[in-house]
């Protein structure tokens, strides 16, 4: 079970069934970790819980630090033209995604992230592959990337831009430069009254 606020303050709960299966109500954590909660818990802080702060600060930064160097290593390879192993890179530089993200503008997903999904878009479209290609400019702005002037003149995205299914894709996130709805109209209503 479990509930969701939403955005008008109502509460959202839906009951799971498990068919008796408990398994995600048992704590499958090691004793240090338990100790950890139970210290929490209690509002106690003690050297057990600064020791497991510590330990996962350096763990994250870490992570971080190794992301960064394959995200370098992928642009290198992008540049030289290995198109195939930058892209492996990039792949695995999002599966290194942290979980439960939330940056200080309250975004889910890290800066990395966002340019990392540009980046197989474009992968993708110089490899020819243009469904593939679309499928994730779509991700890179549905998770935030918001430079369309960038992707309307990257020439690493040409092949993209030259596919039917571009312009409605970009039409979607940012506001199209001519409103062709509108000029429709206005051509029809004058093509209208000359007729009568």
């Amino acid at each position: 079970m479990y509930a969701i606020r939403t955005r008008s303050g109502t509460v959202y709960l839906k009951i799971k069934r498990n068919f008796g299966d408990m398994s995600g109500l048992q704590d499958d954590s090691d004793e240090s970790e338990r100790t950890f909660k139970k210290e929490r818990a209690g509002g106690n802080y003690g050297a057990g819980t600064k020791e497991i702060q510590e330990r996962n600060y350096v763990a994250r930064k870490e992570a971080e630090r190794k992301r960064r160097e394959l995200f370098d290593d992928a642009l290198s390879k992008f540049k030289q033209g290995d198109l195939e192993s930058a892209l492996i890179d990039f792949e695995n530089i999002l599966a290194m995604e942290p979980r439960n993200y939330v940056g200080d503008n309250f975004s889910r997903v890290t800066p990395i992230y966002k340019v990392t999904q540009y980046n197989i878009a474009c992968c993708y479209s110089m490899l020819g592959q243009i469904d593939e290609g679309l499928r994730s400019l779509e991700s890179c702005m549905l998770c935030g990337f918001d430079n369309y002037d960038q992707i309307r003149r990257d020439k690493n995205l040409a092949a993209l831009r030259e596919s039917p299914k571009f312009q409605p894709t970009m039409d979607k996130y940012d506001e199209p430069v001519i409103n062709w709805g509108a000029v429709k109209a206005t051509f029809s209503f004058f093509n209208r009254n000359k007729e009568e």
